[in-house]
């Protein structure tokens, strides 16, 4: 790989550059361009990372998988903590679970071949607050009516809108599901954490003696 301004390009990426009736070009070999930028975000692989100046994963990323990585870990640290709900989501896993059932995090670190160079806040884990289906507001089903149509006159509105509010409190009173909060995130205490740890070491040693 090579770099040209702020672009990564492959080894064997060459270019002329010619003025053509006063005008400046630029040829890959395949195509012409009057723009040298566009030329080179064509050809490119990657884009030179704008914090640490290293490749990026794709021409269309601005920064590198590991200033990503960081950038995320930093933001993370700094939310506010706070308790356990019922439900919690890993950002890094990219899984639901249930603050008494956490599988998902014991698999990872039973698969980990070094579980202690894990840390807790790797996993980004976040609150859930309940999800609930929109409510209805009565105005949007008039939306179309004639010019003069009076809402506040019409005779069955009153009775309508008593059913409406019926509906709207079911609504409000049976989630459909969770979403995470990821302005607030979950911590736990590093010895609460080592105890994990090594029950995972300590699950991984036994599995492999009884074999």
């Amino acid at each position: 790989m090579k770099q040209i301004d702020e672009w990564i390009l492959d080894d064997n990426f060459n270019f002329e550059e010619n003025v053509f009736f006063g005008v400046k070009i630029y040829s890959d070999g395949k195509h012409i361009f009057q723009d040298m930028n566009t030329m080179l975000y064509i050809n490119a692989i990657g884009h030179v990372c704008e914090k640490c100046g290293k490749p990026t994963e794709d021409k269309g990323f601005r920064f590198c998988e590991n200033c990503v990585a960081d950038k995320k870990k930093e933001e993370y640290k700094n939310l506010e903590i706070v308790e356990e709900s019922n439900m919690l989501y890993s950002d890094t896993l990219d899984e639901y679970f249930e603050k008494d059932s956490w599988d998902c995090i014991y698999e990872y670190l039973d698969e980990n071949d070094d579980p202690t160079i894990i840390d807790f806040n790797f996993f980004r884990i976040h609150p859930c607050k309940q999800y609930f289906a929109s409510t209805i507001d009565i105005d949007d089903y008039f939306e179309e009516a004639p010019e003069d149509f009076d809402i506040d006159s019409f005779a069955p509105i009153e009775e309508i809108q008593e059913l409406v509010n019926k509906v709207n409190s079911l609504i409000l009173s049976n989630s459909i599901g969770y979403t995470p909060d990821m302005t607030k995130r979950i911590s736990m205490s590093d010895e609460n954490w080592e105890s994990i740890i090594d029950a995972t070491i300590q699950e991984r040693y036994d599995e492999a003696h009884r074999e």
